[in-house]
Order: structure tokens, then C-alpha cells, then sequence
């Protein structure tokens, strides 16, 4: 997916839970530290190459910088710029769940 956004994460190890996994990508992909928290949502999508199964975590970053290792740009963007982006087919429902967590959490802190 040269060129489009995608959220940071990568492959299972074997025997890795999903919380050591993002722990250990963000380390390795941006050199952040975070705290796990639920799943936010799932999303299985068939690629012309096969299938991936994405899984939004949520996290709180412990690091306030980051130092990118296997990406070209990285950048925080709103929830109105979000889904305006060149996303990954596979990051599109991520994304959206990401949008609608932060519009229900700003409906029910008003």
C-alpha cells in the first residue's frame, strides 16, 4: 500500500497476544510506549492478494515523541480530516470506528 495511510501495527508473532503486538510494533514502527487498552473494532478485508484481519486497539502513549523507522511520514489529523486521507482499503473501517468513538465521546461529555 505504497503512498496510502495506514495505521501503525503489523503481524502476529506466534504465541503474541494483540496487546504485546502494538506494544511491540509501536516500539519498533515509531519508537513510542503505550498502555493497552480494549479493541475498538475488527475488520477482515480481501485484498487481490489475500486476506487481513485488523484489529483498532485502543492505547494511551506513555512517549510524548516518536522517531520513524519503516514509514515516511506519520502525523496526528482530526476525526473532520481523518476519513479524507488516501487510506489503505483495509484502514477505511478502522478509521471510521475511530470517528465515530470521538463523536460519541464529544456527544456524551456535553
Amino acid at each position: 500500500m505504497a503512498g496510502r495511510w495506514e495505521f501503525p501495527g503489523g503481524k502476529l508473532e506466534p504465541g503474541e497476544t494483540i496487546e504485546a503486538c502494538i506494544v511491540r510494533e509501536l516500539a519498533e514502527e515509531l519508537a513510542i510506549t503505550c498502555r493497552v487498552g480494549d479493541v475498538l473494532v475488527t475488520n477482515l478485508h480481501t485484498y487481490p492478494g489475500g486476506a487481513i484481519e485488523l484489529i483498532g486497539i485502543k492505547v494511551h502513549l506513555t512517549s510524548e515523541t516518536w522517531k520513524l523507522s519503516v514509514h515516511d511520514e506519520a502525523r496526528w489529523v482530526g476525526s473532520d480530516e481523518l476519513l479524507t486521507l488516501d487510506l489503505a482499503p483495509a484502514d477505511i473501517p478502522i478509521a471510521q470506528a475511530v470517528c465515530t468513538q470521538l463523536a460519541n465521546n464529544t456527544k456524551s461529555a456535553e
